[in-house]
């Protein structure tokens, strides 16, 4: 990631990012948090938030399929988001 992300928020599940390397900032409309290299955050489910990197940070961030479907659809529209930038990894979990 580099730059700003846009607004938005997930209805359905929380988000968790986990920073792999540089440093992220998350916006929130009453205030931000920093993380740097190794540092995790979780934003609940319906909490408006803005992901920024002044640098290039490589982050994992964890979710529903249908919310990494939706942030994929924002990336796309934001700045024409590569592809090849995504390592996906779904789990599944038996009955």
């Amino acid at each position: 990631m580099n730059g700003e992300f846009v607004w938005h928020t997930h209805d359905d599940c929380d988000e968790i990012f986990i920073v792999i390397e540089g440093q992220l900032k998350i916006c929130f409309r009453d205030g931000k948090i920093s993380l740097k290299s190794g540092e995790c955050f979780v934003v609940p489910k319906v909490t408006e938030h803005k992901p920024a990197a002044e640098e290039e940070a490589h982050v994992l961030l964890i979710a529903s399929i249908q919310e990494i479907r939706k942030t994929i659809k924002l990336l796309h529209e934001k700045n024409g988001f590569k592809e090849e930038a995504l390592v996906l990894v779904i789990y599944f979990k038996s009955r």
